[in-house]
């Protein structure tokens, strides 16, 4: 199968490496970006290649945009997938993408980051295996699924889904279907924090030298967490904690961060700028951290995760604070690979910081457990490798 298969991806895996990840345990795995607006019929793709062009993916694209605010379709199905199309309109986009990419696609086999372009990779006599790494639910706080999800999730060869309790609810709504679990993990060879200098965090930023770091690295929107950890820090404060400095480091929300910062009057803190998953200046950040906090909200989507952000933080070796949900207890274990807070409790997240600060015993040794379980569990170095070719040799063969 090396040679014949391909993962297709909407996202910039310079971001969202899963793809890179797997091509640890698939080194023939070929890369490509699903796009109408620019198809990989006109740009380099980003390893394989596809059987030449067609000048229609511009005139497509602009056909659909006039037609998108006027899909009848959202009377019927108002839950949109997660590009913001309805049923009507992803309908047309799912034929196009046939058109266009699956029929020209050489691979026979296809693994797809969640269900856009799936349908049409199935249609199109492709065997697909639907990565999911969102759990779309119509940016609703409870679980539904779009029709047109639901009915790809049904025609999939399998579903991999990237938590333990995801995989439970998929495997629930979906009766007879095939659903595995198969963490995000980590590659060590393209992403390992304990490779990395904090001097360089150190230079950028001087007034964080000697200074207690506290590091946020993530989404910067509401359904993230993100609120509550400024909530608590400002709390820290009060006991003038002066030697101790938030850190934080978003994907593009910093105007959304900033306003936050100042709602609550916190005095120390450093804004780092959005950076590719493997920059250096993360990787540093991430070393440099004494504590690294994860939260997280009620949106199912973050609630049932295990948060790609989640391995990186085990990576750097540093301890971790992790909010109590379904998705960060099926890997980490309270003060045990992480110090657990209670879920939306924002005092018991800043009384856990203030716990491993004055502790530094603790704080080491849930730092090393926590890498220690990422080297033996979640790592595509070895583990995570050998799952996924089980996985393929399961539900690829013919």
């Amino acid at each position: 199968m090396d040679g014949h298969i391909a993962y297709i991806t909407r996202f910039n895996p310079m971001i969202f490496p899963r793809p890179l990840f797997m091509k640890k345990a698939i080194p023939g795995l070929n890369i490509y970006l699903l796009s109408l607006r620019r198809s990989l019929f006109y740009n380099e793709p980003i390893s394989g290649e596809t059987n030449g062009g067609s000048k229609q993916a511009g005139v497509t694209h602009g056909l659909i945009n006039a037609v998108k605010g006027i899909d009848p379709l959202r009377i019927i199905e108002p839950c949109h997938r997660q590009d913001g199309s309805f049923d009507g309109l992803s309908l047309t986009k799912e034929m196009m993408y046939g058109i266009l990419f699956f029929k020209k696609l050489r691979e026979r086999y296809v693994i797809i980051k969640n269900t856009i372009g799936a349908l049409a990779a199935i249609n199109n006599g492709k065997r697909v295996i639907i990565d999911l790494m969102d759990l779309w639910h119509c940016e609703r706080n409870y679980v539904i699924f779009n029709s047109i999800d639901l009915y790809t999730l049904r025609r999939a060869r399998c579903v991999i889904a990237w938590s333990k309790a995801i995989t439970a609810l998929l495997r629930r709504s979906l009766p007879g279907q095939c659903v595995e679990y198969l963490p995000f993990g980590i590659d060590l060879d393209l992403m390992d924090p304990l490779r990395s200098s904090s001097n360089l965090l150190f230079e950028r930023y001087p007034d964080l030298n000697g200074k207690v770091i506290i590091g946020y690295s993530g989404g910067g929107e509401w359904y993230h967490g993100i609120d509550k950890l400024i909530q608590a820090f400002s709390l820290i404060e009060k006991f003038n904690k002066d030697e101790i400095y938030l850190v934080i480091q978003t994907w593009g929300q910093n105007q959304r961060v900033k306003a936050l910062l100042k709602g609550y009057g916190l005095r120390h803190y450093e804004l780092v700028p959005g950076t590719l998953f493997n920059d250096p200046l993360r990787l540093s950040l991430l070393r440099a951290s004494n504590i690294l906090i994860l939260t997280a909200s009620e949106s199912p989507g973050v609630y049932l995760a295990e948060r790609s952000t989640m391995f990186h933080y085990m990576a750097s070796g540093n301890a971790i604070v992790a909010e109590e949900t379904p998705g960060t207890l099926g890997v980490l274990r309270h003060m045990k690979t992480a110090y657990m807070f209670k879920f939306n409790n924002v005092k018991d997240l800043a009384n856990g910081i203030l716990l491993l600060i004055d502790d530094g015993n603790l704080m080491k040794k849930l730092g090393m457990n926590a890498r220690y379980e990422l080297e033996t569990k979640y790592s595509w170095n070895n583990a995570l490798k050998v799952k996924l070719n089980k996985i393929l040799d399961e539900v690829m063969n013919d």
